[in-house]
């Protein structure tokens, strides 16, 4: 092995043995570990930094690929953000008056977003015409659905409860997580959550217990049922499932135990972090940047 080579891969092994970063647990972090470690160890250790402009150009890449988001991810936000909004103007209104009232909510805060994308420089991959259109339609659809009859038909919204915040400590664990909508039908608790696409079986369940352990922990609540209502066709599509906060905590306690064993001391090693199986890679945003590094370093 030549001179350069031998420099090529000890730079290799500094640039892939990184520190370690502050722990927290969520659900989308469990379901990658469980999918890919390599995937794991990319977006949660070897992509901080990348945000600096004199970075290794393969962090750089990294971190932008950790960023970014696809189409109907940023339309789910998007989404999210209008329902959140119209369903919480909605508390001091009358009940027989707020459908009418959310269809005038939803077309005033659809307004607001497509101005908004017209001031903000947004990538131009970026349909703002299509994804107009989309949200549109969803929110029309939306506004006739069981679901959204039963929200405006609650006594008591929680919609934007303050119990319910994206962030919570259990057992010293940071925890992470998206509420959803959520509202009270006598003594259970209802999240709903928005997607346009139909979401994994694995995220379904996780999600539903996850769901199930903040509402354990913050209101005392022990029946939870977690809505999925995702977009296809022109039509909106619902999954539902009881929560579990048990299995969450024990979903919980193992990640722990098994994430942080990998990253215990002053160094995370990538080498500790294997690839999956190839069939792994077709849907994962991490599959430019392995291919980077297995061209770039094959023997690290």
């Amino acid at each position: 092995m030549n001179r350069f080579r031998r420099e090529e891969i000890a730079a290799a092994q500094v640039l892939f043995d990184v520190p370690p970063t502050p722990f927290s647990w969520s659900v989308s972090r469990h379901l990658l570990f469980r999918r890919c470690r390599r995937a794991y160890f990319l977006h949660y250790y070897f992509a901080q930094g990348g945000w600096d402009p004199y970075a290794d150009p393969l962090l750089q890449f990294t971190w932008s690929t950790k960023k970014s988001k696809t189409f109907h991810e940023r339309l789910e936000h998007h989404l999210e953000e209008i329902l959140r909004f119209s369903f919480d103007t909605l508390r001091n209104i009358p009940p027989a008056f707020r459908k009418r009232m959310l269809a005038t909510r939803f077309h005033a805060r659809l307004a607001v977003l497509e101005q908004r994308w017209r001031e903000e420089d947004e990538s131009k991959t970026f349909d703002r015409k299509k994804a107009v259109e989309e949200l549109r339609e969803a929110l029309a659809a939306f506004l006739n659905s069981p679901t959204c009859t039963a929200i405006a038909a609650a006594q008591n919204l929680t919609l934007f409860n303050k119990a319910f915040k994206p962030t919570f400590r259990f057992h010293d664990i940071e925890l992470w997580y998206n509420p959803g909508l959520i509202w009270r039908e006598g003594k259970q608790l209802i999240s709903c959550r928005i997607h346009f696409t139909k979401p994994e079986p694995s995220f379904i369940r996780a999600e539903s217990d996850m769901f199930a352990l903040s509402a354990r922990e913050h209101t005392g609540t022990l029946e939870t049922l977690s809505i999925f209502r995702y977009f296809a066709a022109g039509e909106w599509k619902e999954i539902q499932c009881y929560g579990d906060p048990d299995s969450c905590e024990r979903r919980i306690q193992t990640d722990v135990r098994e994430m942080t064993d990998l990253a215990s001391g002053e160094k995370v090693s990538m080498i500790d972090f294997p690839p999956a199986a190839e069939k792994a890679c077709l849907n994962c945003r991490y599959s430019v940047v392995c291919s980077a590094i297995s061209e770039q370093f094959d023997e690290v």
